[in-house]
């Protein structure tokens, strides 16, 4: 009897096939034959997400087919009992919150899982349970091939982080937030405030852990070399200044440092003998940083200033939740002579910043100045429409950032007939001004052509990422 073979009976094909359909087809093609089950419900179970887990069905089937998931993202206070033993294929895990219950099972999947090259733990212990802490801590260091890692929320020893991170040598980005080191073993700790006042055998544990910490991290440096780290992201950072250094220093490859402080400030980037000596340190042990994010940070100008002379190669500045005086701020700015060859994004968003018409023209001066710029959000900024087309003086040549593709600022008219009811931001014209505009006879709007017309010579750019205002003021 001669057997007939078709493409479909090739395991290849129809996990090419598999990739691009829906998983309701998916499910479908699970139930026409023996030979179709594995490409396809491999494919349906590949990854769940955090909302899938309210499904019942999920959590029924989920014993059977968990050898298939490869992407396991958990919402905060799901429980993963069902997951199978046969689950050990995991490339990306976001765990839900590490407490005492959910433990014995996440240490099961940790250990069962040593592909995992993405994982994101929440701590739920606190310092009441420095134990199981060490422990998850020293199970983390032992995913080898880990390249992505978020940390929220957890109290360790001293010297743990950077024990992690030299066990780790794969690792590219790390995200931590709300990072507690130990109080001093000699300080008393009153357990009114919540924390907990360790035993004396947990004192020696601690104390022992720390040391380890300390002296595995030394011999892993020696034997590892550079760290591979690229990215890395400090929320809620406890000793300010003194935990970013601690992390920079063995990070010779860092090209992106996100500081973000949304609790009481332990850290200001205003001039100081602090700011001074961060420059230096950071400029010293990372010389391919290019890319600074500030969020909710204490900034001023003058120290903005400071970090942007520090590192002159900078591509990517962004600065969010925070007020800065617009003319100060592009001033300075258009200063910078050496990020005018290599700035290609700015990203400000000045909270609570008074709209200043003094700013227009500095505003296309940067346009004009930073060659390289790809990305310009001013959200609170505007560029008067009457100073683009002026024919002489500061604003005679053109526009030379060719590669800009998102200019986030609004273009102001003088009034509303300046542009088509089109062309205006949602919301600024009201109903009214709407259906008058459209009885109206059809108009030229030579400002706006020409506006459009100056713009055209960025072939890069979005126009829709630009809001077209009018005057109120």
């Amino acid at each position: 009897m001669t057997l007939i073979m078709t493409i479909f009976d090739i395991p290849e094909i129809n996990l090419q096939i598999a990739k691009h359909l829906p998983p309701a087809d998916l499910a479908s093609a699970c139930r026409v034959c023996r030979s179709w089950f594995v490409p396809f419900a491999s494919q349906l179970w590949r990854s769940i997400q955090p909302d899938q887990w309210t499904h019942g069905a999920l959590t029924d089937a989920l014993p059977r087919y968990s050898v298939f998931v490869r992407q396991l993202r958990c919402s905060l206070f799901v429980n993963l009992d069902t997951l199978g033993p046969e689950c050990t294929r995991l490339t990306l895990f976001k765990a839900p919150r590490l407490n005492h219950s959910a433990f014995p099972v996440l240490k099961r999947i940790l250990e069962s899982n040593p592909d995992i090259e993405e994982l994101t733990l929440i701590s739920d212990f606190g310092m009441s349970a420095i134990q199981l802490t060490m422990e998850t801590i020293r199970i983390v260091a032992g995913l080898a091939k880990m390249r992505k890692l978020v940390l929220m929320d957890f109290v360790a020893p001293r010297g743990a982080l950077e024990y992690m991170m030299e066990k780790l040598p794969r690792l590219e980005a790390l995200s931590i937030e709300g990072w507690e080191d130990l109080p001093p073993l000699s300080q008393e700790v009153d357990p009114a405030t919540g924390a907990v006042v360790l035993s004396g055998a947990m004192e020696e544990e601690v104390s022992d852990m720390t040391e380890q910490f300390g002296r595995d991290s030394e011999q892993q440096h020696q034997q590892q070399g550079q760290r591979q780290l690229r990215y890395l992201s400090m929320d809620e950072f406890q000793d300010g200044y003194e935990s970013v250094l601690r992390i920079v220093r063995h990070t010779p490859l860092l090209e992106h440092l996100s500081l973000t402080q949304t609790r009481a400030s332990a850290i200001d980037l205003t001039i100081s003998p602090q700011l001074v000596q961060l420059c230096q340190q950071l400029r010293s042990h990372c010389p391919r940083l290019d890319q600074l994010s500030l969020n909710y940070i204490s900034v001023d100008i003058g120290g903005l200033e400071y970090l942007l002379m520090a590192f002159p190669r900078m591509r990517k500045l962004a600065v969010n939740n925070v007020y800065l005086p617009q003319l100060a701020l592009l001033s300075m700015l258009l200063n910078q002579d050496a990020l005018q060859e290599s700035l290609e994004d700015i990203r400000i968003a000045d909270i609570g910043a008074i709209v200043d018409t003094l700013a227009s023209s500095m505003l296309l001066a940067l346009l004009r100045k930073f060659k390289k710029l790809k990305r310009v959000s001013l959200p609170f900024h505007i560029i008067e429409a009457e100073d683009m087309i002026r024919s002489d003086g500061e604003f005679k040549e053109e526009l030379t950032c060719r590669n800009l593709e998102v200019l986030e600022v609004s273009i102001i008219g003088p009034n509303k007939s300046w542009a088509p009811p089109e062309a205006h931001a949602e919301g600024d014209l009201d109903t009214d001004d709407e259906d008058e505009n459209q009885e109206e006879q059809p108009r030229e709007y030579e400002l706006y052509d020409a506006v459009m017309k100056r713009l055209d010579a960025l072939p890069k750019l979005d126009k829709n990422t630009i809001r077209f205002r009018y005057k109120t003021f």
